[in-house]
């Protein structure tokens, strides 16, 4: 990701889309911000998090308001999620029309 950013100059925008009931307090909202600030030195980079109960139309809304043109996701799910919940990254997939780029950890 950081090779593509490098190449065409791109603003990196960091997006967590939370259930409208998942409050994050400033200090976990500080210490993401510090961590994406050391991940993401020499890169014009912003840290976004909005609300919205369904994730892929919160990431969509997001990609139409800055103009995005790409999308890259790093899903995080453990076992027993992955039975039992559908992966959103394979729902974007499906509902976007911009690149979908997926890094898995």
């Amino acid at each position: 990701m950081k090779d593509l950013a490098r190449l065409f100059n791109s603003h990196i925008y960091v997006l967590y889309v939370r259930r409208e009931d998942d409050a994050i307090s400033e200090q976990v909202k500080n210490s993401i911000r510090e961590k994406l600030d050391e991940l993401l030195h020499g890169f014009q980079h912003s840290y976004h998090s909005e609300p919205n109960k369904h994730i892929v139309e919160g990431i969509n809304a997001f990609v139409l308001e800055k103009n995005a043109n790409m999308i890259v996701m790093i899903p995080k799910k453990n076992a027993i999620q992955s039975l039992f919940f559908r992966s959103e990254s394979k729902r974007m997939a499906f509902h976007t029309d911009v690149p979908l780029l997926t890094i898995h950890e």
